[in-house]
């Protein structure tokens, strides 16, 4: 029994970015929901090459076209939902406004207020993530309309 223990494939290790500008967190929604997971932080599986915090980044830009630079891990659950092992990320916005890339996997990119992420996702934020928001928002300084907004080209 031990060897066939030995022998299963570990379980991927997902990583999500809590990508945070101003007031606001990044939220995507899936254009192929996981049960009741519509709404969520952008993140993807690592891949052998990689570790989750390259692989934040990577997947941030990958389904919403935006920069970020992942500063600290907040914390590892195995989610309560998808059983999937999960490295969580506070990530610094650096460039983009939020688009979905691959349309076949994320239908919208937004940027939500705290209490309009709590009211998104549903399901119960990782209290980690709760909790290092919830101090990050205490003080920070909402993001001006004109660059919430691109401007539009004439």
């Amino acid at each position: 029994m031990a060897r066939a223990e030995h022998n299963r494939t570990p379980e991927p290790l997902v990583a999500l970015a809590v990508v945070v500008r101003g007031d606001k967190v990044l939220l995507i929604k899936r254009a192929n929901p996981e049960g009741d997971l519509v709404w969520a932080f952008p993140g993807g599986k690592v891949e052998p090459h990689e570790n989750s915090k390259a692989a934040t980044k990577r997947e941030v830009f990958e389904e919403a076209n935006i920069e970020c630079k992942p500063l600290r891990r907040l914390g590892r659950r195995i989610h309560p939902h998808t059983k999937h092992k999960i490295d969580y990320f506070f990530c610094q916005h650096r460039r983009g406004e939020g688009e979905p890339v691959e349309k076949h996997k994320i239908a919208e990119v937004k940027w939500v207020t705290l209490d309009e992420m709590k009211d998104t996702l549903k399901l119960d934020v990782f209290s980690p993530v709760l909790d290092y928001l919830t101090d990050t928002f205490k003080n920070a300084q909402p993001v001006a309309a004109s660059a919430q907004q691109p401007l539009p080209l004439y």
